[in-house]
């Protein structure tokens, strides 16, 4: 495939209500795609690059797809399991316990002195572990 012919293809794309379309291929049939970036953003080298690393988890049949679905859903967990993530948590759940003067400063405590310091810090708490949950 060459730059001339990728600029060459027309896709058939019927359009429906929003943003949605089909996308319909001459040979038919069920197939699952995975974006790789736009092209010209992306260049063909890298897109080849991209695609073999794909391809990888086919060997061990595992969809390409769902891995990069978990490794998102992983970083994901991660920011949300982070020290600034829990400690959100929790003030939101004390803040209505206290005073409006009272959560206001230390509000600002945590975000001047402690959130630079550990907000991306993983939190040693689990999620069901929390100390503010039945």
């Amino acid at each position: 495939m060459t730059a001339t012919a990728i600029r060459a293809i027309k896709p058939v794309k019927h359009s429906g209500s929003g943003d949605s379309y089909l996308l319909q291929h001459p040979a038919g049939g069920k197939r699952k795609t995975l974006a790789l970036g736009a092209y010209p953003a992306v260049s063909l080298k890298n897109a080849r690059v991209r695609r073999d690393e794909a391809k990888k988890p086919l060997a061990n049949n595992q969809d390409p797809g769902e891995v990069k679905k978990a490794r998102k859903a992983a970083i994901h967990a991660a920011h949300n399991n982070s020290f600034e993530a829990v400690a959100r948590a929790w003030f939101e759940k004390w803040e209505t316990e206290v005073t409006a003067s009272t959560a206001k400063s230390q509000k600002e405590r945590l975000a001047e002195h402690i959130t630079p310091v550990l907000g991306n810090a993983p939190s040693r708490m689990s999620m069901r572990k929390r100390c503010w949950q039945p």
